[in-house]
């Protein structure tokens, strides 16, 4: 087994971090998280107390400067974290790299971490208990040892079989997140994200991604947008949903599977924002006047920083309800194969009193929460493949304590592999290392060496969920389109996913603010996308 890797990169006195979110809108290392007043642990299926959560600031979330939508750390540019102290507040792409461990902080209510409701015991379950408590730090990460994508652990016997009694058209067999239920054959899983797709107002759709000539992808991971789909607490926007349930339609007619991304967590552009004023880091303004913060408080997109750490109150008060609503709908759809909870969930009151303080307390509180939410999600739909996520920045699996996944089936763990093979380390604070935009030059770094450090990169977490029976799917990875190398980036990384038979989705198909878009202004592909799918096309 890979051993868990947790070191600290410093390049030109920058810490780089791994992943950082979807790239096209990263999110402030000083956004909200905070205090969650809730003691629940999860059993209110109404979502108004559903266990105290810690969210926040979450992924794909734009640039830390609220003034300039241009930071470079998407670009190419080497200021990924500009700041791995105790606030959290580097800049954009890499989490801050603060573990929080010197618990500073000066407020913050108390937060109870939530405990899920174990799974009742069957036949089926483990006789002995199936523990992944991390254990002491080790001083070295892997990276350039011989490659190994993942493979050399395999499950403890006795766990949960998902595929069993599914009602389901796909469940998880391991290694594969996707698998049919009735044959079991793997679902290839290679597909691209679509973001802003079921806005009433504008929207894009599916139309390119299968034309003749476009690059035969199988999935696609869609983006929702909870204030559209949610505007008030409760009210659910039928236009909203038809537009979503024909782009569905319309992945099933061209023989695509289809990926929820139910919250999908980031700053907002200034267009959806004027649609949908008070909706910071894409929850609906409702929710957070529910705890207490007003809309005049959201500062243009922002939360006024009074309000920090209120945004895990507001996911944990809000979202089950939300996420309830998605599961009941596409129960038993056999488009919507797997249903991703909540996009790279982050706690960034790093260090405030009562809260998690380190790296692994918070992201452990993130996990829990997500695992109370499909506790109760089994209620409504017992075999829907649910998609796990840790604490944005890919945090180190081999730090958290795994053994709930175990006695859960049907779960997937998501990366978001932004990594290009430079600085293949976990930093001190579990963050995954290297610069996620970093362009793929191979003149400054040589391809072997790039190709080996991302194979031991994803081979690490590939392993670690392997100790629970848990398989790996890539929810978003990408590179900067102007890298000077980028048809060797692209087949370095489809190789990787397909020796480690790990499904992906490219991000993103539509407009991207950093770059990353397989389609061009002009709606055009750009030239090297079919190398994604080694030349195979609609």
């Amino acid at each position: 087994m890979l051993i868990a890797a947790i070191a600290l990169v410093v390049v030109a006195g920058v810490v780089l971090a791994w992943s950082g979110g979807g790239a096209n809108d990263e999110l402030d290392a000083t956004v909200a998280d905070g205090s969650a007043s809730s003691s629940d642990d999860g059993s209110s299926i109404d979502g108004s107390a559903d266990g105290g959560t810690s969210d926040s600031a979450l992924g794909d979330v734009d640039a830390p400067s609220s003034s300039d939508d241009d930071d470079d750390s998407a670009a190419g540019g080497t200021d990924d974290v500009a700041d791995d102290g105790g606030d959290g507040g580097g800049g954009s792409g890499a989490v801050g790299a603060d573990d929080g461990a010197d618990g500073s902080g000066d407020s913050g209510s108390p937060i109870v971490i939530p405990t899920p409701t174990p799974t009742p015991t069957s036949a089926t379950t483990p006789t002995t208990t199936v523990t992944t408590t991390p254990g002491p730090t080790p001083t070295s990460a892997p990276g350039g040892s011989g490659g190994s994508s993942g493979g050399s652990v395999t499950p403890p016997p006795g766990l949960p079989d998902g595929c069993a009694g599914s009602t389901e058209l796909v469940c998880t067999d391991w290694p594969h997140a996707f698998v049919f239920v009735g044959t079991r054959q793997p679902i290839v899983g290679n597909g691209v994200n679509l973001q802003d797709a079921v806005e009433t107002d504008w929207h894009y759709d599916l139309s390119k991604a299968v034309q003749p000539g476009s690059p035969a992808f199988d999935v696609v991971r869609i983006a929702l947008n909870w204030p559209v789909l949610e505007p008030e607490r409760g009210r659910f926007d039928a236009a909203a949903f038809e537009q979503l349930d024909r782009l569905i339609a319309d992945a099933r007619s061209a023989g695509m599977h289809v990926v929820l991304d139910a919250i999908h967590l980031r700053r907002q552009r200034q267009t959806y924002w004027d649609l949908y004023p008070g909706s910071t880091w894409n929850m609906p303004a409702w929710a957070w006047e529910s705890v207490g913060v007003p809309v005049s408080a959201t500062n243009d997109r922002d939360l006024d920083p009074t309000y920090d750490c209120a945004a895990d109150e507001a996911l944990a008060t809000n979202g089950l309800g939300y996420l309830t609503e998605i599961v009941r709908r596409y129960a038993n759809d056999p488009t919507v194969i797997a249903i991703d909870l909540v996009n790279e969930p982050r706690n960034s009151c790093w260090g405030l009193a009562g809260e998690p303080s380190s790296g692994p307390a918070a992201a452990q509180y993130l996990l829990d929460l997500q695992l109370g939410w499909v506790d109760q999600l089994r209620r409504v739909d017992p075999d829907k493949v649910f998609i796990i996520e840790p604490m944005y920045g890919e945090y180190d699996p081999a730090r958290l304590d795994l053994s709930g996944l175990a006695s859960r089936p049907n779960l997937v763990w998501s990366v978001h592999d932004y990594y290009s093979g430079v600085g293949a380390v976990y930093a001190a604070s579990g963050v995954a290392a290297g610069s996620r935009a970093a362009r793929y030059d191979l003149s400054v770094v040589a391809r072997a060496d790039r190709q080996a450090a991302m194979a031991d990169m994803l081979g690490h977490v590939v392993d670690t969920l392997a100790g629970v029976g848990v398989p790996v799917f890539v929810g978003e990875y990408g590179f900067v389109m102007s890298s000077p190398n980028l048809a060797e980036a692209f087949a370095d990384k489809r190789e990787l996913y397909d020796a480690a038979q790990v499904p992906r989705t490219y991000w993103v198909l539509n407009y991207d603010r950093w770059g990353f878009e397989l389609l061009v202004e002009d709606s055009s592909w750009a030239a090297l996308a079919t190398v994604l799918t080694d030349g195979a096309t609609h």
